[in-house]
């Protein structure tokens, strides 16, 4: 008992880096149900205060929603989801918080882990297991290719929950020790290259790219280890799309508008989102859980799925899911929380968080899903000061 209680939040982080969605219907994971055990310890005043203005806003759109008509066991299911989905994240805010000190040590476990795993996984590849780890996807260029999601429902989830640990070792690689730090960061790039993940690696490029213009800007000047890894992948990305292959094929297809998946997630996700709440009610949107209901109407026709393939239809992107469920004030507010914890926590600050930030803004702008416990851990990670060695104490330190 006192071996688990020293090793807890190693375990824990490994139950939601690794095995949180194993055998659990989508969106419910391991830590909903375990943050509950939290609450005595864990759902502070202040997490009170929080889930108490969620609650009474929620209770607003709920009202309204029902007023105007909504399926309300589809309502009400989404509902305590919800809840079920913002206490875990107050839970576990404090927790991380508490327990922050360990982050670089489970980072590092992370790195070692995911590796072996990977190298396994590469061997099960020719037997009948298989199935468990990889799974086929058809980009429509070169036919049929196999892409990495572990333990993951899918390979691009699985790259999104190892972008801390990556982007924790690729700041301490080129800002605080590359003979330390480059071997644990390409332990976590590789398996994560394997997911085939366009969308992952083009938010990390674009985050990254923001990132380096947000501190030209607020600072005028900027570190010259940062301009290392910007010169290599000019000439990485110059040599890649040189010759006919599988990355090169993609991203003329994204640039053509011919990326089926790339525009499902981007303009089509928004134009159906906004064409609902323009048809239905452009003011409060169609409702909590309603997106499946109403996207027969709208997702089944445009795409002409069949309900054989397709009994479920849905929004792939967060923000148009957003936009379609509480209409243009729910963006608003969506955005507003996102602005203010920016500022609250003072993420300009650190490298670490300034990163991670933009990293998420862009990746909830481009793909991801409403009820992600997985993501709203992921922005608590973004927006505490844990890394002290990436602190931002002056210009100087650019």
């Amino acid at each position: 008992m006192k071996f688990l209680k020293a090793h807890l939040f190693k375990v824990l982080g490994y139950v939601f880096f690794l095995f949180n969605s194993i055998g659990l219907p989508t969106p419910l994971l391991y830590t909903n149900v375990i943050s509950i055990l939290g609450i005595k310890s864990h759902f502070t005043k202040e997490a009170r205060k929080v889930l108490g203005v969620f609650v009474l806003l929620s209770a607003i759109y709920l009202t309204i929603h029902f007023l105007t008509g909504v399926d309300v066991i589809e309502y009400v299911k989404s509902l305590v989801f919800m809840y079920l989905m913002v206490f875990t994240a107050l839970v576990s805010f404090n927790y991380i918080k508490q327990e922050s000190h360990q982050l670089e040590q489970l980072f590092e476990n992370i790195a070692y882990i995911t590796f072996t795993l990977f190298v396994v996984s590469g061997l099960l590849y020719f037997t009948s297991l298989k199935d468990l780890i990889w799974v086929n996807h058809d980009f429509s260029i070169q036919g049929s290719v196999p892409r990495y999601k572990l333990l993951a429902y899918e390979p691009s989830y699985f790259a999104l929950l190892m972008s801390p640990a990556f982007i924790f070792f690729f700041l301490k690689t080129i800002y605080v020790d590359f003979k330390k730090n480059i071997v644990k960061m390409l332990m976590v790039l590789i398996p994560c290259f394997f997911t085939l993940s366009f969308g992952f690696f083009g938010v990390l490029v674009l985050s990254t790219v923001l990132f380096l213009l947000f501190v030209l800007f607020k600072h005028r000047t900027i570190h010259r280890a940062f301009l290392y890894p910007a010169i290599f992948l000019i000439f990485a990305g110059a040599a890649s799309l040189s010759f006919d292959n599988v990355l090169s094929n993609r991203i003329g297809k994204v640039l053509s508008g011919e990326d089926s998946s790339v525009n499902g997630r981007l303009t089509e996700s928004y134009y159906l989102a906004n064409k609902m709440v323009q048809e239905e009610d452009k003011f409060f949107g169609v409702g909590l859980g309603q997106i499946e209901i109403v996207g027969e109407k709208y997702i089944r026709e445009y795409y002409n799925y069949p309900i054989e393939e397709w009994p479920v239809v849905s929004l792939p992107n967060a923000t148009a899911e957003t936009l379609a469920m509480y209409g243009y004030p729910g963006l608003v507010i969506r955005f507003s929380l996102v602005i203010f914890l920016f500022f609250k926590f003072k993420v300009y600050r650190n490298y670490f968080n300034l990163l991670f930030f933009l990293f998420l803004f862009v990746y909830q702008l481009m793909g991801s899903f409403f009820t992600s416990t997985a993501e709203l851990t992921l922005w608590i990670i973004a927006i505490l000061p844990i890394f002290k060695e990436f602190q931002i104490q002056s210009s100087r330190n650019f």
